[in-house]
């Protein structure tokens, strides 16, 4: 595999293309690595193609119309390990490309752009304000940590690529892309750009097609943004626009870490926090280890500085026995198939007298059931209709006592959300 794949989009830019393949090579005299320059060729009626013949190491001729199709050929094409495209019309100064490079260690995703601090666009007066606009709104609703999210000057990890999962079509696809990256725990950051305008030919793109696709696909992106799965779906439900859903997030965070605080009986507790998700719960208790299956949401608390996470199930925990005096287990027992050993496993990592909180709906309350069908029509890409297990308080805490624990407290939200603390009494 060699070091960098650049991808260049062309259509009719017989007149700069080779200009852009030499200032490439230019730019790569410099730089340690080895790489392939590919050209992905939308129909050109002009000299195109026999320029890029001459010039680049691969000349592909587009297949199907779009610029998500040519940027897809392109990738399914390349075969370095670091992907970075830009345009062919000399609005994306390759000298950039080494400060790109310089950051592929840090990121799985580097924008060139036009908005961060040090970036400038240069061009007409619409242009830029639309363009602004546009990346206002959607770092608004999308809460993404980047400002820009319509460059195409861009270096991949292409690991955090997923070339057949893409639905969005056109240039939408290059929102698409950096969102279902962050959703999926990958780290995105920005280098600036000066834009200037094409230095030949016209450009492609109609700015009032570009607006209504950019604005069609900002609802598609918000549902795959905030869906269960994203990697900080948690940490977004704590500041939630939604008040119910900030209220549930922040009274069981309140709970739980009022438990913990109480019944931490020593400066360093050792503090295991299963399926702990992205959640502020994770983030906030210092001495606690965060085990969950979701490699994504593992990969976002270490971007948040939390040094300490395992990615396993509950059913087998990485964890030595009668080595914690602490143990979290909210949100999980409802998601997951009954079985015994989800409770065998809770009483072998915790000592005698060590304290579990435990936390799942309470199916035997009438409030929950209305709850839960009030929140699925609110909130349908969370985690309603994910509840495959079903548990009351009765049946909770004859397991508990069952499998070694005595039962100390217990609280509900709004009367639907149990939340029991628990004291290990006896090994099994």
């Amino acid at each position: 595999m060699i070091d960098i794949s650049f991808l260049i989009l062309t259509l009719d830019e017989e007149g700069v293309i080779a200009d852009t393949i030499r200032s490439i090579r230019s730019v790569m005299q410099k730089i340690s690595a080895s790489y392939e320059i590919i050209v992905i060729d939308g129909g050109s009626k002009d000299q195109t193609e026999q320029v890029a013949k001459k010039n680049a190491d691969h000349f592909i001729v587009q297949k199907e119309p779009g610029y998500h199709k040519g940027l897809l050929m392109g990738f399914k094409a390349a075969s370095g390990k670091y992907i970075i495209t830009l345009d062919a019309d000399g609005s994306h100064p390759s000298e950039l490309i080494m400060n790109l490079w310089e950051e592929r260690n840090k990121y799985s995703i580097v924008v060139a752009s036009r908005f961060c601090k040090g970036g400038a666009f240069d061009g007409p007066k619409y242009r830029v304000l639309l363009s602004k606009i546009l990346n206002t709104i959607y770092q608004y609703f999308l809460k993404m940590p980047i400002r820009d999210l319509s460059s195409g000057f861009r270096l991949y990890n292409r690991n955090c690529l997923n070339i057949d999962g893409y639905e969005c079509k056109n240039f939408s696809i290059l929102q698409e892309i950096l969102v279902r990256a962050y959703t999926q725990g990958y780290s995105l950051g920005s280098v600036p750009l000066k834009y200037q305008p094409r230095i030949w030919g016209k450009s492609k793109a109609s700015a009032i097609k570009f607006t209504l696709s950019y604005l069609t696909t900002l609802k598609k992106m918000k549902k795959l943004r905030f869906n269960a799965t994203s990697c900080d779906y948690d940490f977004n439900a704590y500041n939630s626009l939604n008040l119910i859903q900030r209220y549930w997030q922040r009274t069981r965070y309140k709970i739980i870490t009022n438990f913990v605080n109480d019944y931490t009986n020593n400066n360093s507790p050792q503090i295991v926090d299963i399926g702990s998700g992205s959640s502020k719960i994770a983030l906030t208790l210092k001495y606690s280890v965060s085990i969950d299956i979701s490699i994504s949401k593992i990969k976002f608390l270490k971007s948040q500085g939390k040094k300490n996470t395992i990615r396993a199930s509950t059913f087998n925990l990485p964890i030595a026995s009668n080595s914690s005096n602490i143990v979290i287990h909210s949100q999980v027992i409802e998601h997951i198939p009954f079985e015994e050993n989800i409770f065998t496993e809770l009483n072998r990592i915790l000592q005698i007298g060590g304290t579990l909180i435990i936390g799942t709906p309470d199916y035997g309350k009438w409030q929950w059931r209305y709850i839960e069908w009030i929140y699925g029509k609110l909130m349908p890409n969370a985690y309603a209709d994910e509840h495959i297990t079903h548990y009351t308080y009765t049946s909770l805490t004859n397991l508990l006592i069952k499998f070694g624990f005595k039962i100390i407290d217990y609280k509900y939200i709004l009367k639907g959300e149990l939340i029991i603390l628990a004291k290990k009494e006896r090994s099994l």
